[in-house]
């Protein structure tokens, strides 16, 4: 997935994970240090994400975004698909 920034002014990530009921997902990247700042118009940040059978049995999640961003990012629904890359 791709993070842009549209607006008019600089975006400062703080945080990229999944909210505690989703277990089985993962941020695979970006493997860059924290805070990423996200120019207006400036080239997007691409995220990879990852689902892999676990215990919990979910099938969906909420990636949260942390920023300054005015209003907040709205956490993101995400589903899964058949698990690649999955460590054994």
């Amino acid at each position: 997935m791709r993070v842009s920034n549209v607006g008019r002014g600089t975006v400062t990530i703080t945080d990229i994970r999944f909210d505690p009921g989703a277990p089985n997902f993962s941020v695979v990247r970006p493997p860059p240090p924290l805070p990423i700042v996200l120019p207006p118009g400036g080239p997007p940040l691409d995220v990879a994400i990852r689902w892999c059978p676990g215990g919990a049995g979910e099938t969906g999640g909420e990636l949260v975004i942390d920023s300054n961003a005015d209003p907040p990012l709205e956490p993101l629904k995400v589903g899964h698909r058949d698990p690649e890359n999955c460590p054994p």
